[in-house]
């Protein structure tokens, strides 16, 4: 769906990534994703540290760290 709604260019999933391509972004410009999910387990759980950088600049890229989720 978010491909059809031209929300990100590409998306493939792999070892419990989730990665997003886009095709441009315009300069200070954010992305908003909403995502629905199922869970398997609950609990308290702490995301990797995130990155983005321009696909053939891999060495110049922006980190945030993991953020912490909780489900019950």
């Amino acid at each position: 769906e978010i491909m059809e709604r031209e929300e990100v260019a590409y998306y493939e999933i792999f070892d419990h990534y989730l990665v997003f391509y886009w095709r441009h972004f315009k300069a200070k410009e954010e992305k908003v994703i909403t995502l629905d999910l199922k869970t398997e387990f609950s609990g308290t759980f702490e995301s990797a540290p995130a990155c983005v950088y321009l696909y053939y600049t891999d060495e110049e890229r922006y980190w945030t760290s993991g953020e912490s989720v909780g489900v019950y």
